[in-house]
């Protein structure tokens, strides 16, 4: 599977649900505070189910690319993932530039369809 073409694919879907506001906001806690602020942020802020559900979905897919140790429910992401994928800078960091990357792009989709 290639990356690059996975985070096309992910972004376009991330833009079919989340609108160009909330995609922003959730930029911005990435940037300023990180992976796990973010993922908490969308938990408690976006109020849909369908929004929640999407954020993980998309956390769980580019797991593929970093391999992070998850509990057994791999359809469900726990604050402990966010502890192992801590354990690895790289990995880390990695995670935080492919979640920039998607929410960017989703950006882009959103804009370009008139969000």
């Amino acid at each position: 599977m290639n990356l690059e073409s996975k985070i096309y694919e992910l972004s376009f879907e991330l833009s079919e649900v989340i609108d160009k506001n909330d995609l922003q906001k959730l930029l911005g806690v990435l940037s300023n505070d990180g992976v796990y602020a973010m993922w908490v942020y969308a938990m408690d802020k976006l109020k849909e189910e369908a929004k929640k559900t999407k954020i993980t979905d998309l956390i769980i897919k580019l797991d593929y690319f970093i391999k992070v140790k998850k509990e057994s429910d791999n359809n469900k992401i726990h604050s402990q993932y966010f502890q192992n994928l801590a354990q690895d800078l790289n990995k880390l960091l990695f995670m935080k530039e492919l979640l920039e990357k998607v929410f960017i792009y989703a950006l882009y989709h959103a804009k370009a369809k008139g969000d």
